[in-house]
């Protein structure tokens, strides 16, 4: 933790990069199914749309890259499964062609993406930190899962236009009571993993932090359309941010 300074700092910094380069290539390839229903960024200039999601792609890794040959060269492969996921996870034109299926057309794909994306983030996040797997595993895991319960919360806001475009979410398959229930799962899933983090913890203000996020995203579950506004931020996602100042304050107790 002698450089514990500059770690959490970039770790906060990539935490919004990983967020906002996610966010962009979905509203790019979303931008014909939002129009019926919501404003999208990219409904008017198609050009400058992929132009803007290539460089944020390109800056992403190039980040990555440079943290990786900085602290941890585990980084940047797991930023590039990371940019992968979320660009297989939305695009309909290149890369269902090339594979044959798009991730987010079916519950399972799409939640099995959305979990492995971001823990490949965040467990990216975490070599930046300069925090070992083997002492934060129920985090990566309780990132997995939380991203799970996040898309089951996407899916109930976007029913009306799943079923209209044919996106087969857990709301549209199994309908919206199912699914509500799914995201209770999650949440009881997410307290026990970070019980067990807590206990088995030397991270106290890290463990501390996870507990803080989990307690606001069960408190802000109901005003997720307002949250809406401000995706671009909190779709960098919580964790990621709260998490990099506990481990930053953990750095300063270890290095006092």
């Amino acid at each position: 933790y002698g450089d514990w300074l500059p770690r959490a700092s970039a770790s906060i910094f990539y935490a919004v990069a990983c967020g906002i380069v996610s966010c962009a290539v979905n509203d790019f390839f979303d931008r014909g199914e939002d129009l019926w229903y919501k404003t999208n960024a990219f409904d008017h200039d198609t050009a400058t749309g992929l132009a803007f999601v290539v460089l944020l792609v390109a800056a992403t890794l190039a980040l990555a890259a440079a943290f990786a040959l900085t602290w941890d060269w585990q980084v940047l492969p797991l930023t590039a499964v990371g940019v992968l996921i979320a660009w297989w996870y939305s695009d309909n034109l290149f890369m269902k062609a090339t594979v044959g299926v798009r991730l987010k057309d079916h519950f399972v794909l799409e939640m099995l993406a959305m979990s492995l994306g971001y823990a490949a983030f965040f467990w990216a996040s975490l070599g930046i930190n300069g925090v070992a797997l083997t002492n934060a595993w129920p985090l990566v895991v309780l990132v997995a899962v939380d991203f799970a319960g996040r898309t089951v919360k996407k899916d109930l806001a976007d029913v009306a236009k799943d079923r209209r475009v044919g996106n087969m979410t857990i709301p549209v398959v199994f309908g919206e009571a199912a699914a509500k229930r799914v995201l209770d799962t999650t949440t009881v899933i997410n307290c026990l993993l970070l019980t067990l983090f807590v206990v088995q913890s030397k991270m106290p203000a890290a463990a501390l932090a996870a507990l803080i996020v989990v307690a606001l995203e069960i408190v802000f579950r109901r005003y997720s359309r307002w949250l809406s506004q401000w995706r671009y931020f909190l779709d960098a996602h919580p964790f990621f941010l709260v998490i990099s100042v506990g481990t930053l304050l953990d750095g300063l107790t270890f290095a006092g």
